[in-house]
């Protein structure tokens, strides 16, 4: 998660079925730095993700320049985006997934990072039970920064009235909340790598 002149960087290991454990957390200076840590802990740059809602060319740049791929929260997608299951007994029929088909992000060098759009609300229901031990087993490394636990409280549920005075329910920032967009990012790679899915179609990059 991209913060101005500097990084927040999270690394969960991820199980077939859904339970995970944080192995990484912290404040990381720059891109380079990202990398080595990356390196360190054997994850593969295409399973990397970097957030592009912030200076989309210049994160579009370091996306390529590395391998990774970027993701790109967009609140106005309540329930997400349809796509058609390409294999196994529901082929050809359609499901709603929280994730948009491929698109690309364009860099000052020209080239072209592989991006994602993410429903963000549905996301950070799945990422509250999953806090709350509602779910698949939710683990954190035991020296976890202080910063962690903070950023992970960043946002709460707020209800407030629409125009027509209906009660509305949103996910809204009341601090520091690097950690939970890190963590809602998890989810949504966990869910397109689909160890933590209730359906089995095509690999997420195809089209």
């Amino acid at each position: 998660d991209a913060g101005g002149d500097h990084f927040w960087m999270a690394i969960r290991a991820w199980a077939e079925g859904g339970s995970s454990k944080l192995l990484y957390f912290g404040y990381v200076p720059t891109e380079d730095e990202c990398d080595r840590i990356r390196d360190k802990y054997g994850v593969e740059p295409a399973m990397t993700f970097l957030d592009v809602g912030f200076d989309q060319e210049r994160m579009a740049g370091i996306i390529t320049r590395f391998g990774w791929q970027g993701l790109k929260g967009d609140g106005n997608r309540k329930t997400g985006w349809e796509w058609e299951i390409k294999a196994g007994p529901k082929k050809g029929q359609k499901e709603t997934r929280l994730y948009s088909k491929k698109w690309h992000a364009k860099a000052k060098n020209g080239m072209r990072a592989q991006c994602w759009h993410l429903a963000t609300e549905p996301l950070q229901y799945i990422l509250q039970r999953l806090i709350e031990g509602e779910g698949a087993e939710w683990l954190r490394h035991d020296d976890a920064p202080p910063t962690y636990e903070k950023h992970l409280n960043g946002e709460r549920l707020v209800v407030s009235k629409d125009m027509r005075g209906r009660e509305v329910k949103k996910w809204t920032r009341i601090g520091a909340n690097h950690a939970r967009d890190c963590e809602a990012y998890q989810v949504a790679a966990a869910l397109m790598f689909r160890v933590f899915t209730t359906y089995r179609a095509e690999p997420a990059e195809s089209d």
